[in-house]
């Protein structure tokens, strides 16, 4: 087994290593001593790895900030003017909040009263929002702000709470960002508005657990104990209480409101202060779990690993105290947890399981995906952000469901319809077992393909976890050929076939014939040697190695798909030999690929004694598309067929196309590539293919469309001499060959290869849409990113001041940033520490380093809709396209006179498309482009309908693990304050001079 990510590096199996985040100072006491007595989990650690060798990282985060991580390893870190960045807190982690903490309610009371105005109220916003960002898809929040009246932050929200998804969180932080303080406060009527609000929302949309009231504010001047013993007698709902700014007069009175209601006061006085804040309110959510002993079992939504940077779900579980002290106050000390790389799980769910146009996805019990092939993390180098709660609606399109979604005034109103993808998704999440069939959109080639699939989702539970299965199966892409057994399993043994030369070959092969390579996916792995990585091809030679001597296995592999691969290697066999030595300069290379993920590519030019030369990876057909019936090209071999007769063999045509920046393609160094599907009986066993230069296909599509009809003087004679007057090098005659797409293959202006008809003839494709030759499809993508209109404004001059008072300000600033550091910096621990014994790794551990370095850039993106229109030729009515009459449209001369035919290039995706065209040169302004380009989706939000363009609830099954706070003991009430803030003589005396310094200066 080997990491991913640390090839080049290395990890350490004898060790776990420590990581500290800058914001937790790193000689604390109860930090040292929290690792020496955490040293004991690396023999916990590796004999985990001996009894499941199918663990990546295991790691353990502690409530005081450090992470133990095994296997040890120094991680990359951004690097950004030789300074490293480090901004990794394992508390800020989903894996980490889920797991200390049960699914909760949050209700924040923001203070917006007239003193919060300056610097109190951006210290604010950013509290807010970094415990915003500490919520995830199982919790439930809202915002109120108060002054001398309370509101909610959104009018729309006024009874109910918003689930914390990505969406949902930007635009309630958004909201709160807008707000300007004024007036003064009512905080007691604040808090028996709160309780009001919480009543209202109790048992609706929200999880019903762990209620809590946040309150963040510069400073109260009264208790409120009235509105608490009316409202939270039992203690049910907790209460945070955060003072922001530099006043300190009201601090007591803060404090009693959180210790009273079982919460925590906690002061931020710097923004640094803001990371440490916001980690120490979980563990005291967590406390009556705790006291129970219960400790639920957590599974993350997929996010993208610090470490690594792949993509991954985590499994974890929190740590209490098990010390008579600690289970009467419920003390937590961290969470334990393990990663699941997808890749891993992707492995166990090979595509060659599923056939062409299948797959499998997984959702969550809020309908977030967790893997599906068309799950999208990043657009053109940016990552898109918040891919932990995408929808599970908003990837599996029923083909009806996005022009349906035109119609309605919210994108949210989709979730009180009727649509398949609802039904589907709500069967999901109740646990239920089944099947169902529905028509769906599966986009392709960089969004620029679509075709409507009618495949069958099966769907079931996995058991003790919050997640649902589904296998989706095309009827004519999953029958999948049933190879010989040449290997098979009996209990513990693995048993032979006699004859065992296809396995003799197949190890011959893979180690011997250049230009074969296998997919990615492969679905073997090694059990034995951690630190080594190997090619999947000699993975294999390994596996097939081992079987045949009867050794003990080091490598673990699918046997069912072992089979396959045999199969298909022996089908293969003589491959290169059949290629001719000497070919065509017009053709470069030819390839084969199997559903078994085999891939053969070969040069036409360097076939020598049948030994086959291959280009190298920038270049290489199979090399870039290595993941056979996973790849665009496979399924559109099957999609995109069009065969005169069934039992032809049909090609598909893949035209090069424009990229966003509309450069034009250079001839000389594109290629077209032609492939087919190559079937057994009714069973898709291979993709065929050839790649050619443009030049080349230019070359004959000009000498085929320039050539004369043979049959010229008998159609003469019959009186019929259209077909013989015109080639397509006449004046008013243009001729385009374009796949089923639209898209240009070839035609004669080369500057139009590899756009749209659309683009190109606008005014004809304006005809072939109203007269039907062309279906127009509809595509919202709800993964998209939009560019932000980013708008800089030059700071304004300073005053100038007299030298005296610039002298003044001056050393009142110093003053008051010496102070404050001064402050902030605890004495206490720093004496203590000297006392405690350093932590060191152990001599002989040598870890190698490697930084990664961080890109700035100009541009930002942010989460969008984008609709796309997409049109697929009708070949049914293809018949009818000739010599098709334009009416002359109204911006065009009445000279112009338009018509035109198509037919279709037997046994491919190819149309000819005939052009004659007079006197339509000056028509201005042209029709509506039709152009299949994205744009940004716009819903409805005019006033009156902007509440229902917002968030409504969806389905979702609650977690199991909930806790609520009428189970807490009067033990909690004693640890109340924040923990890094303790009174000092030194403190006082140097706030003393500070008040001092400030009298004397003004």
């Amino acid at each position: 087994m080997n990491i991913t990510g640390y090839e080049t590096t290395g990890v350490l199996y004898s060790n776990s290593t420590i990581h500290v985040p800058t914001v937790v100072y790193d000689k604390d006491p109860d930090l040292l001593r929290g690792i020496n007595a955490t040293s004991v989990l690396d023999q916990v650690f590796q004999d985990n790895l001996e009894k499941d060798t199918s663990l990546t990282w295991q790691y353990f985060g502690s409530t005081i900030g450090y992470m133990r991580n095994y296997p040890g390893v120094l991680w990359n870190l951004p690097v950004t003017d030789d300074k490293v960045l480090n901004l990794f807190d394992s508390r800020r982690r989903s894996w980490y909040s889920q797991a200390v903490a049960p699914p909760k309610t949050v209700l924040f009371m923001v203070d917006v009263s007239g003193s919060q105005t300056g610097l109190a109220i951006g210290m604010t916003r950013l509290m807010v929002n970094s415990t915003i960002d500490s919520l995830d898809g199982n919790d439930f929040f809202n915002i109120l702000t108060f002054n001398d009246t309370t509101k909610v932050v959104e009018s729309c929200y006024e009874n109910t709470l918003v689930q914390a998804t990505y969406e949902n969180k930007e635009y309630m932080k958004g909201r709160l960002q807008a707000i300007e303080p004024h007036e003064e406060s009512n905080v007691c009527n604040a808090f028996d508005k709160a309780f009001d609000a919480l009543a209202r929302m109790r048992g609706g949309a929200g999880n019903n657990c762990s209620e809590t009231i946040m309150l963040f504010t510069d400073g109260v001047e009264f208790t409120c104990e009235e509105v608490f013993q009316a409202r939270n007698a039992n203690k049910s709902v907790r209460v945070f209480t955060y003072l922001l700014g530099e006043l300190v007069q009201h601090a007591k009175i803060l404090q009693r409101i959180a210790c009273n209601n079982h919460g925590m006061y906690s002061r931020i006085r710097v923004r640094s202060d803001v990371p440490e804040t916001v980690a120490e309110y979980l563990p005291i959510l967590g406390r009556p779990l705790a006291q129970e002993g219960v400790k639920p079992i957590v599974w993350t939504n997929t996010y993208r690993d610090f470490k690594t940077n792949n993509l991954t779900i985590s499994v974890s579980q929190p740590v209490h105290n098990q010390t008579a002290i600690g289970k009467a106050t419920g003390n937590v000390i961290g969470a334990a947890g393990v990663d699941i790389p997808l890749e891993s799980i992707q492995r166990i769910a090979s595509p060659y399981k599923f056939g062409v146009n299948g797959y499998f996805f997984m959702i969550t019990n809020n309908g977030y995906v967790t893997s599906h092939p068309q799950h999208k993390f990043e657009s053109n180098g940016w990552e898109i952000p918040g891919i932990s709660t995408q929808d599970i609606t908003d990837i599996e399109q029923s083909e009806s469901s996005d022009e349906d979604l035109r119609k309605l005034e919210s994108k949210f109103a989709k979730f009180e319809t009727d649509f398949d993808e609802i039904q589907l998704r709500e069967s999901m999440i109740n646990q239920d077992s089944g099947n169902m069939t529905m028509s769906v959109e599966v986009t392709s080639d960089d969004m620029r393909r679509v075709v409507v699939l009618r495949p069958t989702y099966f769907y079931s539970p996995i058991s003790s976890t919050p997640f649902s299965l589904a296998v989706v199966l095309d009827k004519d892409g999953n029958k999948v050929i049933d190879p010989p057994k040449l290997i098979q399993v009996e209990g513990d043994k693995i048993i032979l076939a006699e004859d065992q030369d296809n396995l003799t070959y197949a190890i011959a092969a893979l180690e011997g014939i250049n230009g074969l390579k296998l997919a990615e996916w492969v679905p073997c792995e090694l059990i034995a040697n951690f630190t080594v990585t190997l090619p999947n091809e000699k993975m294999v030679v390994q596996f097939l190695k081992e079987v045949v001597a009867k050794k003990k296995l080091t490598v673990r592999c699918d046997i069912d798909w072992i089979n396959l691969l045999l199969l298909d290697l022996n089908i293969t066999n003589g491959y290169n030999e059949s290629l001719p030595s000497t070919y065509s300069s017009d053709f470069i290379s030819s390839f084969v690929a199997t559903t078994s993920g085999l891939n053969q590519e070969c040069l036409y030019q360097k076939v020598e004694d049948g030994v086959c030369q291959v280009r190298d990876s920038t270049e290489s057909f199979t090399l870039n598309h290595p993941n056979t019936l996973a790849e665009d090209y496979f399924q559109r071999a099957l999609n995109d067929a069009v065969k005169k007769n069934p039992e032809d063999i049909a090609f598909v045509y893949s035209a090069p196309l424009k990229g966003n920046d509309e450069i034009n393609l250079v001839v000389n160094d594109t290629l077209v590539t032609a492939y087919s599907a190559l079937k057994f009986t009714d069973k898709v066993v291979a993709v065929a293919g050839v790649q050619m230069s443009l030049s080349s296909v230019l070359k004959v599509f000009n000498d085929v469309t320039s050539m004369t009809n043979p049959d010229c003087e008998i159609k003469e004679e019959r009186n019929d001499p259209k077909q013989c007057e015109h080639t397509c090098d006449t004046p008013g005659i243009s001729c385009v060959l374009m796949d089923s797409d639209g898209y240009i293959l070839a035609c004669k202006d080369e500057t139009e290869i590899g756009s749209h008809i659309a683009k190109a003839e606008p005014i004809l494709f304006e005809n072939m849409l109203y007269k039907g030759f062309f279906n127009s499809l509809s595509y919202i993508d709800h993964q998209g990113l939009c560019k932000i209109n980013m708008t800089y404004h030059p700071a304004s001059g300073w005053s100038l001041l007299n030298p005296l008072s610039q002298m003044k300000n001056l050393m009142m600033g110093l003053t008051e940033r010496f102070i404050l550091i001064l402050m902030t910096f605890n004495w206490y621990e720093w004496l203590s520490v000297l006392a405690m014994p350093t932590v060191v790794p152990p001599e002989d551990t040598t870890i190698p380093t490697e930084n990664i370095n961080i890109t700035t850039r100009d541009e930002e993106y942010r989460r969008c809709d984008l609709d796309y229109r997409y049109y697929k030729l009708n070949n049914s009515l293809l018949s009818n396209a000739n010599d098709v009459g334009i009416a002359n449209p109204a911006y065009c001369p009445e000279d112009c006179k338009n018509s035109y035919s198509m037919f279709s290039v037997p046994n491919t995706n190819l149309v000819l498309l005939v052009l004659a065209s007079t006197g339509c040169d000056t028509c201005n302004p042209l029709p509506k482009l039709y152009v299949p380009e994205a744009t940004e989706f716009g819903y409805n939000t005019s006033e009156e309908l902007r509440c229902d363009s917002l968030w409504k609830p969806r389905l979702r099954l609650a977690p199991d693990s909930c806790s609520l706070s009428t189970n807490v003991s009067k033990s909690m009430e004693v640890d109340c304050s924040s923990s890094f803030l303790r009174p000092s003589w030194i403190l006082l005396a140097l706030a003393t001079f500070h008040l001092f310094v400030r009298s004397c200066l003004v």
